[in-house]
């Protein structure tokens, strides 16, 4: 048995664990259901404006990509 000490686990509802895999599956599912934080949320929310106000600020994908291999 291996023990595994979380110093900020206060998340964390369930203490046992079959495989090292199963407690990764419950740390995802975990960090799935809480979805992203204020601070995230804002964040996109200022991009997603500054696109709309500024729609000839940006480049496609395509044009990303190949100013990349170019500098490869």
């Amino acid at each position: 048995m291996t023990t595994i000490t979380i110093k900020n686990g206060e998340n964390i509802s369930r203490t046992n664990f079959d495989t090292l895999g199963d407690f990764q599956l419950y740390l995802l599912q975990l960090q799935q259901e809480s979805g992203p934080s204020e601070a995230h949320i804002k964040v996109l929310e200022a991009r997603l404006l500054d696109a709309k106000n500024n729609p000839g600020n940006s480049i496609s994908y395509h044009e990303l990509k190949s100013s990349i291999t170019r500098e490869i």
